[in-house]
């Protein structure tokens, strides 16, 4: 009987060595996603031209999905629109604090009758610091991409130049077809790449769920065609695409996609995010560069925040809130699955049970927002808790509240189909920018949540 070695097959339990990601680099093929050129728009100066050099030292053995640069041209201009979003509202802020500020002031000299000279003086002094603290806010806008004239967008140009001759091909129809159906059954039966993006089962993109799927069998393609190994460039690290730790650390692209592409290609697979690119530049012969690799993690940081941070960050708030209400209050809780169960301490001693559920942002536009939540029958039966919040992240990245009682949550759960013993409520802007649980199921209007969003009289 012949004898084999620990990894003789089970080649996907191995990790990549960094030998192993320096020899891809150097002979392998080095596929980009679209998050990598979209991300080209967040960066500083310095940021872009160092990935550009990086990127041009790869040759010809750069390569881009179709499907990955038609997801660039969709998100291109919402994400051109969307770079001056934080200063805008900074400013917002700003100015609606300084109106604040007066009205207070106003009302304090009349309670004291102070002389007018006087609180004149105190707002004119006033107006004047608010005055300069907008202008060094506004003084560090964003630079611009011109949307309509494209001649103008650095970027655009050094892409064009870029990657002549790196696109793969659109599919033929048919086979277009058959990868999409095939697509959303990996996502029915949680297969990766893409189940990960269930939430866009119902979307109007003619893919549907499958625009992952559609991105991976065209790397399938160009690996065949080249018979190499591919080193893809991404910034998603969701679970369908990485193998992660217990604590959500990526560790290498997903054994099953590893096996896939080893069968198809007889090479390797290995999944690189974009800071790691710059890192593992030298071999390239391009030298990495540590400011920029902290503007990519600041970049992708602001992106990625895992779900137990975003449910303590919902916590957090959600104290700092009911504490500006009444300093007496106590809030407290435990991790329930995917949400957390709550107790609120009012004066009394009383004990009020809350269900807290938050989710990141899953829209690719950044002009609005889509959360998915998701809240067992048991629990919304079980009576146990006074008021259901569910915590949604905004496009700006800001923590949303909405508060249910028990009935009002359940009234909106009767118009919606039972998945696996749960509900699934998903919030967005509707029309007018009200909110909405925008998905209820088929031939249902979406419904309007807007008086539930700060609904803090139902918190308890």
């Amino acid at each position: 009987m012949n004898q084999s070695g620990i990894y003789t097959e089970f080649q996907s339990y191995r990790i990549p060595s960094q030998s192993d990601i320096d020899h891809a680099l150097r002979t392998g093929v080095i596929a980009l996603d679209a998050n990598v050129l979209l991300d080209l728009y967040r960066y500083n100066d310095q940021t872009v031209d160092d990935i550009l050099q990086i990127l041009q030292s790869i040759g010809e053995r750069l390569f881009v999905p179709h499907q990955a640069v038609l997801e660039f041209w969709r998100n291109r201009q919402s994400v051109i629109s969307s770079l001056g979003d934080a200063t805008r509202e900074a400013i917002r802020i700003t100015k609606k604090n300084r109106e604040s500020t007066i009205t207070a002031l106003n009302n304090w000299a009349k309670q004291i009758k102070l002389p007018d000279d006087q609180i004149n003086q105190i707002k004119d002094d006033v107006q004047a610091f608010f005055e300069q603290l907008i202008n060094r806010v506004d003084g560090k806008q964003t630079k611009n991409y011109s949307i309509t004239q494209p001649s103008e967008d650095g970027i655009l140009n050094n892409l064009e130049r870029l990657l002549e001759g790196s696109v793969g091909s659109s599919l033929p129809p048919q086979e277009w077809e058959s990868a999409v159906q095939e697509g959303r059954r990996r996502v029915e039966h949680q297969i990766p790449p893409g189940y990960c993006d269930e939430n866009k089962t119902d979307s109007d993109l003619p893919e549907g769920p499958s625009g992952d799927y559609l991105v991976w069998a065209q790397l399938l393609r160009e690996g065949a065609d080249k018979k190499t190994d591919l080193v893809f460039i991404t910034a998603d690290v969701k679970e369908d695409w990485w193998n992660k730790t217990t604590r959500g650390q990526s560790v290498s692209a997903r054994r099953e996609l590893k096996d896939e592409y080893n069968q198809a290609t007889g090479c390797q697979l290995i999944l690189l995010e974009p800071v790691d690119l710059v890192r593992h530049s030298p071999v390239l012969g391009v030298e990495s560069n540590e400011e920029t690799e902290l503007d990519i993690e600041r970049v992708t940081e602001s992106a990625q925040r895992n779900p137990h941070q975003r449910r303590n960050e919902c916590i957090r708030a959600l104290a700092n809130t009911i504490e500006s209400f009444n300093d007496s209050l106590q809030l407290s809780g435990s991790n329930n699955r995917g949400a957390n169960a709550l107790s609120i301490t009012d004066p009394t001693g009383l004990h009020h049970r809350v269900y807290l559920t938050s989710s990141r942002n899953y829209a690719t536009d950044s002009q609005t927002f889509i959360s998915w939540h998701t809240i067992a029958e048991a629990d919304l039966l079980s009576g146990i808790y006074e008021s259901f919040i569910l915590c949604p992240e905004n496009e700006s990245g800001d923590i949303l509240f909405f508060i249910f009682t028990p009935d009002e949550l359940r009234e909106i759960a009767s118009q919606k189909t039972l998945h696996d013993a749960h509900y699934h409520f998903y919030i967005t802007r509707g029309e007018d920018s009200r909110f909405v649980d925008e998905r209820p199921e088929a031939g249902s209007q979406s419904i309007d949540i807007q008086k539930f969003h700060n609904a803090w009289n139902s918190l308890y």
